[in-house]
């Protein structure tokens, strides 16, 4: 299975339902935490279901706003990180979590999916940026680490369709930016 596929399953109208009560109330201080740090509403931090491996499926609160976090360019995160190793992370339930992990191709794609089944211009699309008036954004997914070939994976959206390219780590600009997701923990 590749990580493209890996949102291609059926899911829950709302994975929230899905939640047992301790995820729940894990749910709810995490959101606190993004919320805070990265100052995203909370209705726009949405779970969505992603597979790990052939069987396991995993709930993720991702970053659904329209245009996702502005964080700089890829060197940029990784030279803040040098300097505080706290640098796009937040304190959930006592633990310290860096919100890049789970920013997965699976969980954007699991997020643009569940955007696309609400209906209107899905986020990171043009369509979005000619409704809007902000720019054509696309995400750094950086929950797997580069490209083979060093590359920043970014993803955007064009006439419904998810794309995937590789991006300079040293350039950037307004329009690039991250979408912090956390994997949800049972138990």
């Amino acid at each position: 299975m590749t990580d493209k596929d890996a949102y291609d399953m059926p899911t829950s109208p709302d994975p929230e339902e899905a939640l047992d009560t301790g995820q729940t109330a894990w749910l709810a201080a995490a959101r606190e935490a993004l919320a805070a740090a990265f100052d995203i509403p909370s209705e726009k931090l949405r779970v969505v279901h992603v597979r790990e491996g052939a069987t396991t499926v995993v709930p993720v609160v991702i970053d659904s706003s329209p245009n996702g976090t502005f964080s700089g360019t890829y060197d940029h995160i990784i030279a803040a990180r040098e300097s505080d190793p706290t640098h796009l992370t937040v304190c959930v339930a006592g633990e310290r979590i860096d919100v890049l992990v789970a920013s997965t191709e699976a969980a954007y794609r699991a997020m643009m999916e569940a955007a696309g089944r609400r209906g209107g211009p899905l986020p990171d699309s043009l369509e979005l940026s000619q409704v809007n008036g902000e720019l054509w954004t696309a995400t750094m997914v950086l929950g797997s680490g580069l490209q083979e070939d060093g590359l920043v994976p970014l993803m955007s959206s064009s006439g419904g369709a998810v794309n995937k390219v590789g991006f300079s780590p040293s350039r950037g600009g307004r329009s690039i930016r991250v979408r912090p997701a956390l994997r949800i923990p049972s138990d």
